[in-house]
């Protein structure tokens, strides 16, 4: 037998783009603390600005396909932001309804070949108390109590042999059905999810006081010994980042 030909290498995976969620510039920040719960999935962001608690939770759902993000503080209508995308690929942003916001483009040429698959984002804010508004491809939040933001994504691929499936349809779908569920039902149907496999396995190596350090300073200690759970802990974040995937 005889090959003929040189094999086409694998095309990579390209981001489709970024949220960026730009917030008041505050004279100064107090407890900033950053946090990812691997029994929940979900990342955790908290800091205190004059007086002011605010907390932002974020999690992909696999159940409902969309990125949620929820932004809540301890006082009413103190939430306020401008989110905007950005991408690397041949893409432009439009408003396609009054409170939504949407990338869309095409993937970038690799290897020789040129991209073909067509994508759209949505992002949508649904706030409690304050003004949601759209245009100049900028959605603002002003004076809100709380925030839930969704994202969804759509693709025109269908298999390896055809992308010409319909990407708006794909992330709107996604976006309507997500948008008519409370945030409490999305993130417990999240955790759910997750945690039907998570919790398939345990590991306890036994804990130390060490456990009770931030983790960053735990890796740096690491070599020093006396934290079994350090090592625990790794093989968790293993499985879970399999689980992300």
């Amino acid at each position: 037998a005889k090959f003929i030909g040189i094999p086409a290498p694998e095309l990579p995976y390209q981001t489709i783009g970024h949220l960026t969620l730009d917030f008041p510039s505050p004279a100064s920040v107090s407890g900033y603390r950053r946090e990812l719960d691997l029994d929940t999935a979900i990342t955790r962001v908290s800091y205190t600005v004059d007086g002011v608690h605010f907390t932002r939770e974020c999690f992909i759902s696999a159940v409902h396909q969309v990125l949620v993000m929820r932004l809540t503080t301890d006082k009413p209508g103190q939430i306020s932001f401008i989110a905007t995308f950005d991408s690397p690929q041949k893409s432009e942003m439009t408003t396609p309804d009054v409170n939504t916001l949407a990338l869309s483009g095409i993937s970038g040429d690799a290897n020789g070949v040129k991209g073909a698959v067509r994508f759209q984002a949505l992002a949508r804010a649904k706030a409690e108390g304050g003004m949601v508004h759209i245009g100049d491809g900028r959605l603002t939040v002003t004076g809100a109590d709380a925030v839930t933001v969704l994202v969804s994504i759509g693709t025109s691929y269908t298999n390896y042999r055809d992308v010409s499936g319909d990407a708006p349809a794909q992330a709107r779908h996604y976006l309507e059905a997500a948008s008519a569920q409370a945030f409490a039902h999305l993130r417990e149907a999240h955790i759910t999810d997750h945690q039907r496999l998570f919790h398939r396995v345990t590991l306890d190596l036994g804990t130390t006081d060490a456990a009770h350090r931030s983790t960053d300073e735990r890796v740096k200690m690491f070599a020093d010994g006396h934290d079994p759970a350090l090592t625990a802990l790794h093989f968790q974040y293993g499985r879970y980042l399999l689980l992300s995937c």
